[in-house]
């Protein structure tokens, strides 16, 4: 007996075969996106959420109320900023940690991340400036450009100086009144019997005895020549006063 296959039954069963194929496929891909979906759940929180971790991890830490170790708050700080590389607070919280415990140069370097990704955040800019200076004695300072700046705090000028946070500023002023040379001072007259005969003394009445008068001064001084060596101001301010010399024989 021979069989005999009609071409309508052939295109048919192409048809079938086709839409068969169709529906796995689009049942593949829908599969695969819900598997994609609940394995971006399961591999960790979305950024967002990492970020709002933080920002309350954040506040608890300031206020000293968050129950982790400061470990534990680096190593989350370090698994955020892995998955996501623009989380600031990240950097932020790991750069005050450091900055906390005295490791100057590692908050220092978290401090300047934060500022790179948001160069006109005034809370990051001073925070970075406060480690700057206590790091290495520099002002830190955003270009123009958005390009973070440093310099030796000696070397800047009078208008850097009013811009730079008030902490460093009276920290410059307190090491400019320590370095004074000179001092007053009071001796013995001796005559060339070695019999002391009388006494001289050489006394200093300085105008500013206080960091504070001294950053006000400095402050004065950068309203008026903004573009002036802070070194020639601070040497200035530091040497004005009344000086006085004698000697009293017996």
């Amino acid at each position: 007996m021979e069989l005999k296959i009609m071409k309508g039954d052939v295109m048919n069963r192409n048809a079938t075969s086709w839409l068969r194929l169709h529906r796995w496929c689009r049942n593949f891909l829908f599969s695969t996106v819900i598997v994609f979906i609940a394995g971006c759940s399961l591999f960790g929180p979305s950024c967002e959420e990492r970020e709002n971790q933080l920002i309350e991890i954040y506040n608890g830490y300031i206020e000293s109320t968050t129950s982790l170790t400061e470990s534990e708050i680096l190593k989350k700080c370090k698994t955020a900023i892995e998955k996501c590389p623009d989380c600031i607070i990240g950097y932020e919280l790991a750069g005050m940690v450091h900055w906390e415990n005295g490791q100057l140069n590692e908050a220092l370097a978290f401090y300047r991340s934060a500022l790179n990704l948001d160069p006109e955040d005034e809370q990051i800019l001073t925070d970075t400036q406060l480690v700057a200076y206590s790091a290495g004695k520099v002002h830190l300072f955003v270009d123009d450009d958005g390009t973070i700046q440093t310099a030796p705090f000696s070397k800047i000028t009078l208008g850097q100086y009013a811009m730079a946070p008030e902490e460093n500023r009276l920290q410059w002023c307190e090491s400019c009144l320590k370095a004074r040379l000179l001092k007053s001072t009071e001796s013995d007259v001796v005559d060339k019997s070695g019999n002391t005969v009388g006494s001289s003394s050489f006394t200093i009445d300085y105008d500013i005895t206080s960091a504070k008068d001294f950053d006000g001064r400095l402050l004065s001084e950068a309203a008026s020549e903004p573009n002036g060596p802070l070194a020639k101001a601070s040497t200035k301010v530091n040497m004005s006063g009344s000086f006085s010399y004698g000697t009293t024989l017996y």
